[in-house]
């Protein structure tokens, strides 16, 4: 079997993670909903490609030859003849999802598995469960990253034309927060650059006086442009540092602005 699932890893790559989570109305844990996660489990692995028609089998994190994969799909080893095979019926379904290890012998954490609603019966064995989770693993190698990328901008298309019903599928990228960030910023990029224009006007006007000796004019410029180079200094001594970039970073040119003209008057 080329994949498999919750196997201990040695590695010393970065590893990045894909979540996709199944969030149903009212229970995900039907037969109806698992059918159709095999759709969504054969578009990761087989369908999305980059410009190199590299899939996810080319850039997935391996444990020996297998692709480090975890979720619900693991209690039938990502094998979907397997599961045709073991699940003919709700109750079929049950029965193994109450199963404390996977199909590789591996724990099952059902806290990680399962949304926060779970449902047991007296026996500990699994009821309904409004979300559960699959994760797909690749290493943080250039081709991962192109990968990623470019499953990325097909997915939403993608999972559109699967026509999934009776639930609906959110997904989390590595570099998704990353991307979201991105564009927040650049976003905001025309703000900034407005607010420090009107900040060297308003200064200007206030301090230029019609006089060659109370004339401050270049000072309030040269006081905007202070607090600029000091944003830029920041930003380049933090990345030096390795300090993570978060959204309360993006939003200090704005502060910097307001505090750094304040201490110029």
């Amino acid at each position: 079997m080329l994949f498999s699932t919750n196997s201990k890893l040695t590695t010393t790559l970065i590893i990045c993670r894909q979540d996709f989570l199944i969030i149903a109305d009212s229970n995900a844990l039907t037969k109806n909903t698992f059918d159709q996660m095999w759709k969504i489990d054969q578009l990761i692995r087989a369908e999305l490609a980059d410009g190199d028609d590299s899939k996810f089998a080319d850039v997935c994190t391996k444990v020996g030859t297998n692709c480090l994969m975890s979720g619900a799909l693991g209690f039938w080893g990502f094998d979907k003849e397997l599961y045709d095979a073991d699940v003919k019926t709700d109750a079929d379904l049950l029965a193994r999802l109450s199963s404390k290890t996977y199909a590789s012998g591996a724990a099952v954490d059902r806290s990680s598995l399962f949304s926060q609603d779970l449902v047991l019966d007296d026996d500990d064995k699994v009821k309904s469960a409004k979300c559960v989770r699959m994760q797909y693993f690749n290493d943080e190698t250039p081709e991962s990253v192109e990968w990623e990328a470019s499953a990325i901008k097909q997915l939403p298309a993608e999972i559109t034309n699967l026509a999934l019903t009776g639930f609906v599928t959110h997904y989390l990228l590595s570099s998704s927060i990353d991307i979201e960030l991105a564009k927040s910023v650049s976003g905001d990029i025309s703000l900034v650059i407005a607010g420090y224009n009107l900040m060297c006007f308003y200064t200007a006007f206030v301090l230029w006086k019609c006089s060659l000796t109370k004339n401050r004019l270049g000072v309030s410029v040269m006081g905007v442009v202070s607090v600029f180079i000091g944003i830029f200094a920041g930003f380049g001594v933090c990345g030096h540092l390795a300090v993570p970039f978060t959204s309360l970073t993006a939003t200090l040119p704005f502060i910097l602005l307001g505090i750094g003209i304040d201490d110029m008057f």
